[in-house]
């Protein structure tokens, strides 16, 4: 098992080159372009930037259930909550949590598999830290999903370098 980043995050295509808040160029997350570039193996892990809970094949409760939300309906609606908090996380004060502004944007969980889908998009799954006790400003979206794109590539590949790979190539001209 590697350790480290496995991840390439941010593909898929975001604002940047079409939008005055992200950078002209590049346009393309760089180090996915390398990835591509070298040929390292990735599965794309679809809208998992900024919590979206749209990749989750299952949502399983204290019970065990993983049937919980076979529609996708509890998560479509935390995706709406989560894009509503992204968008408020700009201009939230400092004394603001996201529990707050959760419940500002209109989630209030009340099932098990409501409070499970709760715990992944908080970020309490992440850092452990109440969503109570966080501060919205903490949750401001990640520039690299907003420039690039929702979602990430995960690295399969078997090489025995790995991800490593990428470094070797960043560094190839300058270190013999």
């Amino acid at each position: 098992v590697e350790r480290g980043a496995n991840w390439v995050q941010g593909v898929g295509g975001g604002a940047a080159g079409s939008s005055r808040s992200a950078p002209r160029a590049p346009v393309e997350n760089p180090v996915h372009a390398l990835a591509r570039q070298h040929g390292l193996r990735t599965r794309r892990i679809w809208g998992s930037g900024d919590g979206n809970m749209s990749g989750y094949d299952a949502v399983y409760t204290s019970d065990g259930d993983a049937h919980g939300d076979p529609g996708g309906e509890i998560r479509r609606w935390a995706n709406t909550a989560l894009d509503c908090l992204n968008a408020t996380a700009v201009a939230a004060s400092d004394d603001m949590s996201v529990r707050d502004g959760l419940r500002a944007c209109g989630w209030r969980p009340r099932s098990e598999v409501e409070w499970a889908v709760d715990w992944a998009m908080s970020g309490e799954d992440a850092n452990g830290e109440l969503a109570r006790h966080q501060s919205l400003r903490s949750f401001l979206p990640d520039e690299g999903y907003t420039w690039w794109g929702p979602h990430d590539d995960f690295v399969i590949d078997q090489h025995p370098r790995g991800f490593a790979r990428l470094i070797d190539a960043m560094v190839q001209d300058v270190i013999p």
